[in-house]
């Protein structure tokens, strides 16, 4: 602000100056200028006189004295304009350093009450500081008494203090080593986690291993399983037992098979209860687009429709005829019109045949069926080959089904035929 200050004062000197040089100049012209230069009689106004001849000479000397006074009174405006100017100039600086001074004092006058503001607050801090030194002193002067009047007191106190120390010191203690029990505990889980998953994934590995033969099975090659399968199917129902919760996160396809054929393994030992669990298990197994999975995938597909089926075979034996009904339409809209699948059909045709006044139906599908299977017959023979051994069973069981349906409706002559 100071500096300012100077800036200011040394402008105001600087056009004071000026004002002062160009001031003189204009004042000498002013004055003698008007005695020194001859006065134009017309533009005087004096009284005209006689025009008289007069020389060429002293007409060029009068203009050029006019062109004179032109010109110096052209420099005295100009000079005055210039004075003004300044005037004006002059008068601007005066005003900002006026401005200025106002506000270094009020400035100056905030930032005094300020500083004595910030001094009163330091003078208090240091009041209160000493006081509660004071303090201090007067309650330790009086602690000292104290000790000094009844050292017994005192002992006593710092007994009990390291009493508390002790028993804060053993409780630490305590708390660490349940620290390290627990520690270890959890290391233990951890171990015993890391085994159980182990062993899950070992036995996870041995059932699909055990799967594989079973995969390429037909329905009714399980009926007449060899001792060694047969050992083998249980062993993979209990190693599938003891996946339980394990397979919930193994792909559906995987736990699908593995819980289908377990059903039809405990179906033909007899366990029927525990088969229709296994297979309503496998039929929960689905992917996300089941739909588009059965138009594309036929192990997909065989999959569902041999679930249905030995659902309807559960059925069938409970005598609760309708579900089996249903069950074996649904296995038969699956596999649909393929050439060599004649044991859904017939199994269709059985339980109707079971079914009191559906015998004309179970005929009709019969027929079909015997047609089906001896046009089959004649093109493999055209081939040099027969029928093989579980058409040949199926084409029997066609027929004593067609004499059954004679036989309950009392129609021996055509049953015997």
């Amino acid at each position: 602000m100071f500096n300012k200050l100077q800036y200011l004062l040394t402008y105001l000197c600087i056009i004071t100056a000026i004002i002062t040089v160009m001031g003189l100049p204009c004042t000498a012209q002013s004055g003698p200028a008007s005695q020194s230069v001859p006065v134009n009689p017309a533009r005087a106004g004096a009284v005209t006189t006689p025009a008289v001849a007069q020389p060429a000479g002293t007409s060029s000397q009068e203009e050029r004295i006019i062109r004179l006074e032109e010109r110096v009174n052209l420099a005295n405006e100009r000079s005055e304009n210039a004075y003004k100017f300044l005037q004006v100039v002059g008068v601007f600086a005066a005003g900002m350093l006026a401005f200025f001074t106002i506000r270094d004092v009020v400035l100056r006058t905030k930032e005094g009450e300020r500083q004595r503001s910030i001094d009163k607050i330091v003078m208090d801090m240091m009041n209160l500081q000493k006081t509660a030194f004071d303090q201090q002193v007067r309650f330790g002067k009086l602690h000292l008494d104290h000790a000094e009047a009844s050292p017994s007191q005192q002992f006593e106190a710092v007994a009990k203090v390291n009493q508390v120390i002790e028993v804060v010191r053993q409780t630490l203690n305590f708390r660490l080593e349940q620290e390290a029990v627990v520690a270890g505990v959890l290391g233990e889980i951890g171990r015993i986690k890391e085994e159980r998953e182990r062993t899950r994934n070992q036995k996870l590995t041995q059932a699909i291993a055990i799967l594989e033969p079973f995969k390429d099975m037909s329905r009714m090659q399980f009926a007449a399983l060899t001792n060694e399968q047969y050992r083998r199917g249980l062993r993979l129902v209990g190693l599938v037992n003891d996946l339980d919760e394990f397979l919930a996160k193994q792909d559906f396809k995987v736990v699908g098979s593995l819980l289908y054929n377990c059903g039809v393994i405990a179906y033909y030992d007899n366990d029927v209860i525990e088969a229709k669990a296994y297979l309503d298990r496998a039929a929960q197994c689905r992917a996300s687009d089941h739909e588009g999975e059965l138009a594309t995938n036929n192990k997909y597909l065989n999959r569902f429709a041999f679930i249905h089926y030995f659902r309807a075979l559960i059925h069938k034996n409970w005598g609760n005829l309708s579900e089996a009904q249903h069950e074996i339409e649904q296995s038969a809209k699956l596999i649909g019109d393929q050439a060599g699948e004649f044991l859904t059909p017939v199994t269709k045709a059985e339980i109707l045949s079971y079914t009191v006044g559906d015998e004309e139906r179970c005929r009709a599908e019969l027929q079909k069926l015997i047609k089906r299977i001896n046009d089959l017959e004649t093109g493999l023979k055209n081939k040099g080959a027969k029928l093989n051994a579980n058409q040949e069973r199926l084409r029997n069981r066609m027929l004593v089904l067609w004499g059954n349906t004679h036989f309950e409706q009392d129609a021996f002559r055509e049953a015997l035929v």
